[in-house]
């Protein structure tokens, strides 16, 4: 009787054991499914992100010509603005201002030509 009762009480070990085995065997399942569930939100995150991307670069495209067209103008306008505004100071000798103001007038000069080569890429893209 002593001996079943032991074997019993053995059973019983092992069967918690068992249990536990179990619940470790499952809490690891579902670290793994969540890590994989992760891993496909970072994708579909980064796919979203790269789809939204390049979803405003066409609606950019499509409203393009108007955009590059009303930029320019602008730009342009800007452009004569400070060179009436550098001819006065030289004008008026009031060199104070005057070298930076011609370095601004640089920066818009660069800013007109990056406008000028995206409009070009965009007419290439657009004529493929």
């Amino acid at each position: 009787m002593n001996r079943k009762l032991k074997t019993l009480a053995e059973w019983h070990v092992l069967q918690h054991k068992m249990v536990l085995m179990e619940n470790r065997q499952d809490e690891q399942d579902k670290a793994i499914q969540w890590m994989k569930q992760e891993e496909t939100h970072k994708v579909l995150a980064k796919l979203k992100r790269r789809n939204e991307k390049l979803r405003r670069r066409l609606e950019k495209e499509k409203e393009c010509p108007e955009e590059f067209s009303r930029r320019q103008k602008e730009l342009h306008r800007q452009a004569l603005e400070m060179i009436e505004k550098l001819e006065n100071m030289k004008k008026n000798k009031n060199m104070k201002y005057y070298y930076r103001e011609k370095h601004n007038a640089r920066a818009l000069c660069s800013e007109i030509r990056k406008l000028l080569r995206e409009s070009e890429a965009v007419i290439a893209r657009s004529r493929e």
